[in-house]
This record gives C-alpha cells, sequence and structure tokens, in this order.
C-alpha cells in the first residue's frame, strides 16, 4: 500500500520492533512512505494494475527482501482473495483474515447470504453480473443501490431511481471496480432513503476470542465516500448499542473471524438495524475508535497475525469520551468537487493534546492525478460530541494545505451546521440537506486586512529578487499598484512612513498599518490598534496564498515581473467551440464519434481523475467535427478533448 495507512503501519511495526519495506511506484517515487520505511523497492511504471495491483509483483519484492508478512492496508488488494491466497502459497503472512474468510465476508454477494444464515437481517437485493441483473430486473422496485461485490470506500456505487438508468450504471460500476480492486462484480439491493451508517469494529484471533470496539458513525457522505466518523454513535440506545455489537460478535464468532474487521449496519428511523457489508480489513476511521478505546488497532493486527491472544478481554473495553475524525482530501467544492492534483508549496499541521493528524504527507509535496485524492485524518477529541466539534474546528482553523485546492472550507462549514451539531443527519445529508444550502461566495470577508497582509508580506520576504522592480519594489515609482486578491483586482497606494511602519490606501480608505513580526511564512501586524496575524506561503509562479480561519486565499501583487510569464487560451472550459478538461487524469470512455450530432445533455467522454469518473456533457445542440484524445490517454487541466462544428 501506499500513502498514510502505509505509514500508520509502519509506525505500529515499529512500535513492535518490526521492520518494514515499502513499495511504491515510479509515479509515486516522492511518497513521504518511502522514507520511513526500513528499505522500499520499486514497482516500475504503470498502471495501478501494473504496480499497486500486481500481486506477482509483489510477492516477488517481498520474498526478494525477506519479509515474513504483508499488510495490505485498505483499499487496493486489502480484500483480495487471490492475494491472500497467494501469500499463503508462498509461507508469506497476510495481516488479515485467511483467504477462504476473505471469499465468504468480503464478498458482498457470499457475505449476504452467510449473515442471513446466522439471524442477522439484511436488505432485500440480487445478485449476479451485469447480464443477470437485467434480467430479473422485472422484478426489481426502485430505487435500487448499485455497488462492488468487492472492495469499498464507496468506489462505483450508485443510485438508481428507474429502470433505464440501470444498464450504464452497472456497466459503470463494474468499470470502476475492476479500475480499483481488479474485480468487476457488481450488485444490486433496495435502497434506504434516508438511514443512518453505524459499523461496529470488532477484533479475533485464532484462539476463537472475539470482542468488539463498540460503534462508529460514518453518516456524513459525499458520493457514498465517508468524509466525517465519529464515535461513539450518539443516536443509539443503549439496548440498540449493545444489540448491534452482539450482532456483529455473532457474525464474527460464525465466520471464525481472526484479526481486525468491521461490520457495517444501515440503522433506519425507527432504529432498526440492518446488515450492510463486512470490511475484512482495517478501515480509513478506525483511529476514532483507538481514541475513545485506548486500543491500538494496527498492533492488534499484527499480534493475531502472529499467533498471539488478543491482548484485551471484552470487559476491558471502554468507551471514553468522544472522537471525530475529518477526511481531508485534494478537491474544490466551489467546482463541484473537481479533484485538485497539484504541487503544495506550504504545509503545516494542527498540534495539541486534543489533535491526531494520520497524513500521508511529511511536508510539502505533490499531490498526484493517479491516486485517490485524500491528503490525510484530522482526529480530535473531547468529553462529549459539542467539544470534541469545537476541538475540530479550532484544529482545521490551524490547518494550512497552500497550493492545491482542499475540502477543509468545506468541512467547517459542516461541523457549525446546526442540523449537524443537533445531530440531525443521514447518509443523504450533504446531498439531500447540506450541499443545497452551502453557498460559495466570491466575495472574500476582511478583504482589506487580507491585502495589507499580502502586500506586507511580499516586502519583506524579498530577500533574494530576480529582477530590479522586485529589488526596488515598483510601488516606489507610482503611487498606486495593482493586487489581486482570489479573481477581484484592487488598486491600492502605499506609503512607507519609517522601518516597519506603512500608510496603505484601499478602496480610498487608509489603513496605518506597522509590522511587529516577519519571517518565513508569517506576518503579524498592527492596524488601527488591532493585531494581526497570517500564515503565507509563495509558489513557483510567484502567487502567495493566506490562510485565513481554514479558508485559503490567492493573492497577487501585479506590478512584480515575473520570472515566467504564461500566456493561458484564451478558450474557457466547454465553450460552443472547445471542450477542454478541467483536470489532469486519464480518458476512460469516449461516447461519440466524429461528424456525430449531438443534442444538448448528451454524455461526450469520461475522464478518471483520482479514481473518480467525471463525465462531460454538451452544452447545447451541435456536431461532433474533431476528436483529439484516445481511450487511455493522459490529459492535463485545459487539455482540448473535443473542437464542435460550427
Amino acid at each position: 500500500n501506499r500513502g498514510e495507512i502505509a505509514i500508520r503501519i509502519m509506525k505500529a511495526a515499529r512500535s513492535l520492533n518490526i521492520k518494514s519495506v515499502a513499495i511504491y511506484s515510479d509515479d509515486d517515487s516522492n511518497s513521504a512512505h518511502i522514507n520511513i520505511a526500513d528499505e522500499n523497492h520499486s514497482l516500475g511504471k504503470g498502471s495501478l494494475e501494473e504496480t499497486y495491483l500486481n500481486i506477482d509483483s509483489i510477492i516477488n519484492i517481498a520474498k526478494l527482501s525477506n519479509c515474513e508478512a504483508i499488510h495490505p492496508g485498505y483499499g487496493f488488494l486489502a480484500e483480495s482473495y487471490e492475494f491472500a491466497k497467494k501469500c499463503e502459497e508462498n509461507n508469506i503472512i497476510f495481516i488479515g483474515p485467511s483467504a477462504d474468510i476473505i471469499k465468504k465476508m468480503g464478498d458482498k454477494i457470499i457475505a449476504r447470504d452467510f449473515v442471513k444464515s446466522v439471524g442477522v437481517s439484511i436488505i432485500s437485493g440480487i445478485e449476479g453480473d451485469v447480464t443477470d441483473i437485467l434480467g430479473k430486473s422485472s422484478d426489481l422496485k426502485f430505487p435500487l443501490l448499485v455497488k462492488a461485490a468487492s472492495g469499498g470506500g464507496g468506489k462505483g456505487m450508485r443510485v438508481v431511481d428507474k429502470k433505464t438508468e440501470l444498464e450504464p450504471a452497472l456497466i459503470a460500476c463494474s468499470r470502476e471496480a475492476k479500475n480499483y480492486f481488479g474485480n468487476g462484480t457488481v450488485f444490486v439491493e433496495k435502497y434506504l432513503t434516508n438511514p443512518r451508517h453505524i459499523e461496529v469494529q470488532i477484533l479475533g484471533d485464532e484462539h476463537s476470542n472475539v470482542i468488539h470496539l463498540f460503534e462508529r458513525e460514518c453518516s456524513i457522505q459525499r458520493r457514498y465516500q465517508k468524509i466525517i466518523e465519529e464515535s461513539p454513535a450518539v443516536i443509539l440506545s443503549e439496548k440498540t448499542r449493545i444489540n448491534i455489537c452482539n450482532d456483529a460478535i455473532k457474525i464474527a464468532r460464525a465466520a471464525n473471524y481472526e484479526s481486525a474487521g468491521t461490520i457495517e449496519f444501515l440503522l433506519d428511523e425507527n432504529e432498526e438495524y440492518y446488515f450492510l457489508e463486512m470490511n475484512t480489513r482495517v478501515q480509513v476511521e478506525h483511529p476514532v475508535t483507538e481514541t475513545v478505546t485506548g486500543v491500538d488497532i494496527v498492533a492488534e493486527q499484527i499480534k493475531i497475525a502472529d499467533g498471539q491472544t488478543l491482548s484485551y478481554t471484552q470487559a476491558d473495553i471502554k468507551q471514553t469520551g468522544h472522537a471525530i475524525e475529518c477526511r481531508i482530501y485534494a478537491e474544490d467544492p466551489e467546482n463541484n468537487f473537481a479533484p485538485s492534483p497539484g504541487k503544495i508549496c506550504f504545509y503545516h499541521e494542527p498540534q495539541n493534546e486534543f489533535i491526531r493528524i494520520d497524513s500521508s504527507l511529511v511536508g510539502a509535496n505533490e499531490i498526484k492525478s493517479s491516486f485517490d485524492p485524500m491528503i490525510s485524518k484530522v482526529i480530535t477529541k473531547g468529553e462529549n460530541r459539542q467539544e470534541a466539534i469545537a476541538n475540530m474546528l479550532s484544529a482545521l482553523d490551524d490547518y494550512h494545505i497552500h497550493g492545491i485546492k482542499t475540502n477543509i472550507k468545506f468541512l467547517k462549514a459542516i461541523l457549525a451546521d446546526k442540523s449537524f451539531q443537533q445531530n440531525e443527519i443521514s447518509t443523504m445529508y450533504c446531498e439531500k440537506m447540506f450541499i443545497p444550502k452551502y453557498h460559495v461566495t466570491a466575495k472574500v470577508e476582511n478583504s482589506e486586512t487580507l491585502i495589507i497582509a499580502g502586500v506586507l508580506y511580499s516586502l519583506h520576504e524579498n530577500t533574494n529578487p530576480n529582477n530590479i522592480w522586485e529589488e526596488i519594489g515598483y510601488w516606489r515609482a507610482c503611487s498606486r499598484i495593482s493586487v489581486q486578491l482570489n479573481d477581484s483586482e484592487y488598486q491600492i497606494a502605499l506609503v512607507k512612513k519609517k522601518a516597519d511602519s506603512f500608510a496603505i490606501t484601499i478602496s480610498e480608505k487608509v489603513y496605518e498599518v506597522e509590522v511587529t513580526k516577519s519571517g518565513q511564512n508569517i506576518i503579524e501586524y498592527v492596524c488601527d490598534g488591532s493585531h494581526f496575524e497570517f500564515i503565507i506561503s509563495k509558489n513557483e509562479d510567484d502567487q502567495y496564498f493566506i490562510s485565513n480561519k481554514g479558508e485559503v486565499i490567492t493573492f497577487k501583487r501585479n506590478d512584480i515581473l515575473k520570472k515566467n510569464y504564461k500566456v493561458q487560451s484564451d478558450f474557457s472550459t466547454g465553450n460552443n467551440t472547445v471542450l477542454k478538461s478541467t483536470m489532469p487524469g486519464k480518458v476512460i470512455k469516449i461516447l461519440v464519434t466524429e461528424g456525430q450530432k449531438v443534442n444538448k445533455d448528451d454524455e461526450l467522454i469520461i475522464v478518471e481523475s483520482m479514481k473518480m469518473e467525471n463525465s462531460y456533457y454538451a452544452k447545447e445542440d451541435t456536431t461532433i467535427e474533431k476528436i483529439n484524445v484516445k481511450v487511455n490517454d493522459n490529459v492535463t487541466a485545459d487539455s482540448e478533448l473535443i473542437i464542435y462544428g460550427k
């Protein structure tokens, strides 16, 4: 595996005095997990199937480096029966359940039948390949949920409201599942409209001991991808909590389950719960359980794989306080959550006794479009839910990621939302309740204080100028200069009064300011008796980034000549002449041909970026004149995909 989970596993191994070996693809050669390991080996270059999903290559590296065990993390091959079986055949310990148990419980179709046989309620549904399911579609009642039979993380999952949507949803789900998990099998089940997602963490060893570590609530999701998780699930009555945890143990015992695993349920509005699936691996959200129970789940996984008895009995496990986890993604919530790969020019994590960060980064690095967009996880704790929320809001204010777009501002807005704070949520909270009222505004609050910060920092950080204008400051030669804050332009006047004091005029108002501290990535100043402090950075294109309470604002001085001046295309994405890519990625499907007439809203092309499929549609009735790409081509942001006819 790679990223934050690889680092998490290596830390657990180190705590047990076990050495670790990292694997990486050539496209991932700057990933932080490589240097944290005791040894590392390249998987070479190529697609995910040729690297992180290449079972033979991974086994060969394990044998070459004399590894005794492989920890699969989550995603990729973590729930692959074939991979676990291959480890067993090569006398390599697979840190997880046996291949047979993965086949039984990791495959959602087989697991549903098994769980039903042990007396736990399941949601009704049907199984089979695309052709089989379509053949039975006359018996189906909509809406339906289509999802991958193997793997998790919401990959490929789709809601189907009517019969005409079923076939394309099945095909697309199968394709995404194949790309990410190496298995394109899908299944369909009844869709509950406003459920909660409740899951129970369990541990089992080879000595027939099975315990639960209580439950987590993972209802805050977008596109079936969890983004906020917490423990405990305060919605549960004590009776339901006991029952759902006991049913999770019943399932694990019946399966002879060994290792860490998660039993996921959907909870309806009557507090009835239904088995959803079992994840036969460590979950992304395992830290919230570790925070409230004090159990190192990954270390326990390793000990169990070594044949040891569980370190805990059920009586030892207590829930203390409340924990919340937020997943930090490289995506742009203000642009329909488009993936936002690119270079990070400044990275700073919040730190105090209430915060834990599990990150894929050690410092500024590049986020590649080839991989999942998750950068890190922020976990906060509190005596109760409200305190944990307050600590999370504080942590996100002090989390600085400059150079790319992230979802930090979006997460803060959810945490501050009245419905979330009052726990009036479901798995449809984001799509139905929150996003419709999440207003994106171009106006920057307190813009004057940010402009002042940007100007002052730019004056103090130019100790190694690239040209004469940077050295003397163009503002010395003219009374007014132009600056940009996000997309808005301002004319300002700047007068230096003494060493660190300036008079700055913005929109005809004069601000008397004095710099009290300046240094790398920080500026502090006093203006009209008030103190201000900002974290600021600059990228290779001389664009500044200013942190402002969890939001990152861009700033430019238009008076300074640049080292690299880039001419941008005048075409806007998807105008009437050219359809352009809005993000880097790979073309995975072209649905039109040259000369074809298309209607408004027809789907034209699908580009995969960060393991998400992004469809492009016709803005109006037109003709396809030329297609500039083919399937499997890599494209950049602004690549011209299709030329429309006149």
